[in-house]
């Protein structure tokens, strides 16, 4: 069975990262159809922050001596992580990755991977030269639509490209002349969303449950999903909204300055590993994406769990969707900056459209089942297969046909071989 090994300094147990979270789905999806699958990366989180490393594994509090590497078993995959003595990628010292790229050139060797993966730096561009002269088939996943700039170093050692959306296909074509293969979020169902069509669940989807956003950051719009907030707090009190915070949360918002009586209008919720609470507790999920969403992980993830959506027509949104959720046209203002006063008008439709779903019965249900009919789409058997299938593909080494097979090559060596004999021949 084929080899896959992922290189990169940032760590895939990041739970807030959705690319993190989108290759090691991956990886065990792999390590499940019988790869030996393995990742090699550093004790880097993303953002600004100290990251709990005791929430990755206990094992890990207290820390490893910095400069050991701590290695941890993952449904089939072998996670090797170098610590490093902050988590945070711009604290991290020269000699630290230094250390790093000589233990994963001697990775390398070992293993002999017949695929390499990346979303690295170009820091670590001398490893994918390394793993193509070993006949390893380098691959980058790309799930951010910032690279699409001609300027990019990041890309020199690289055969192929996954991306998590045919929007994300397009995105590169069309800015870098790049192909790209395509490999959806493999997502497990937070919860069966058949749940949601029992009556009992329907009747308490004002009343218990909530209007949920994952991840209040600007770019994913948590300022017009406070405005809406504010909206309904005048023209829909009994509407409850949630957000769970990730990147951001609460304490980021009031530091801007937003009235403390808007932000206590919201049950702010922790960043959390317990999905399925967040799910099974919420009426609708929002997600008013202003940036280019390359996919949107947690589109899948409502579906999956019966719950409608409600989203911005924003990069790969639409085909995450699926035909299973409503879609609003992205305002420009807000593309331009995410942190401009939303127009009344967007506000009261995205507001109207939340009201009617949760005032009718008949309404809501048919918008579950519309939901549970386009998760088909993100079964996790069906998109497994499929991503297995593609690297399996991309692992398979090139058919190389002999010279002497074409015919005319055939013919103009024959010639030659004939005019060589006359030369010999002719020979005193």
């Amino acid at each position: 069975m084929p080899t896959m090994l992922f290189l990169s300094e940032a760590c895939l147990f990041d739970r807030k990262s959705g690319a993190a979270q989108s290759v090691r789905a991956q990886l065990k999806a792999l390590a499940c159809a019988g790869w030996q699958a393995h990742a090699l990366t550093m004790t880097l989180f993303d953002g600004l922050q100290e990251y709990p490393l005791a929430q990755v594994h206990p094992d890990l509090s207290p820390l490893p001596p910095v400069g050991s590497l701590w290695v941890q078993e993952d449904e089939g995959v072998t996670h090797t992580l170098y610590v490093t003595h902050s988590t945070v990628h711009q604290a991290v010292r020269p000699g630290a990755l230094r250390a790093f790229i000589e233990v994963a050139q001697q990775s390398l060797t070992q293993l002999q991977p017949d695929v390499v993966l990346t979303y690295s730096s170009p820091l670590l561009q001398p490893l994918l030269a390394q793993a193509q002269k070993q006949g390893a088939h380098t691959v980058f996943y790309v799930a951010n639509p910032g690279y699409a700039r001609p300027e990019s170093p990041a890309f020199r050692f690289i055969n192929s490209f996954v991306v998590p959306s045919q929007a994300m296909v397009a995105l590169y074509r069309e800015k870098l002349g790049t192909e790209a293969l395509v490999v959806r979020d493999l997502v497990r169902p937070p919860l069966e969303g058949r749940l949601n069509l029992s009556p009992a669940r329907v009747a308490t989807r004002k009343a218990q449950r909530f209007v949920t956003l994952i991840n209040p950051e600007p770019a994913k719009g948590g300022l017009f999903f406070l405005n809406l907030v504010e909206q309904a707090r005048v023209l829909a009190p009994g509407l409850r909204f949630r957000a769970l915070e990730s990147r951001w949360g609460r304490a980021d918002w009031a530091r801007l300055g937003l009235d403390l009586a808007l932000l206590d209008a919201v049950d702010w919720q922790p960043r959390t590993d317990d999905m399925t609470r967040i799910y099974g507790e919420a009426s609708l999920l929002l997600v008013p994406s202003l940036w280019f969403e390359a996919s949107a992980r947690v589109v899948a993830e409502g579906l999956l769990a019966g719950v409608p959506v409600l989203a911005m027509k924003s990069g790969g949104i639409e085909e995450q969707l699926n035909g299973g959720g409503f879609l609003f046209d992205l305002p420009p203002a807000l593309h331009a900056d995410h942190l401009a006063p939303p127009d009344k008008k967007d506000l009261h439709q995205w507001l109207h459209f939340i009201q009617v779903l949760l005032d009718d019965d008949a309404l809501y249900t048919q918008a579950v089942q519309l939901a549970l009919k386009a998760a088909d789409l993100h079964k996790p058997a069906r998109a497994e297969a499929a991503a297995v299938a593609t690297y399996t593909e991309l692992a398979r080494p090139p058919a190389l046909t002999s010279l002497t097979c074409s015919p005319v090559v055939r013919q103009r060596l024959q010639a030659k071989r004939e005019c060589t004999l006359e030369v010999v021949n002719a020979s005193p």
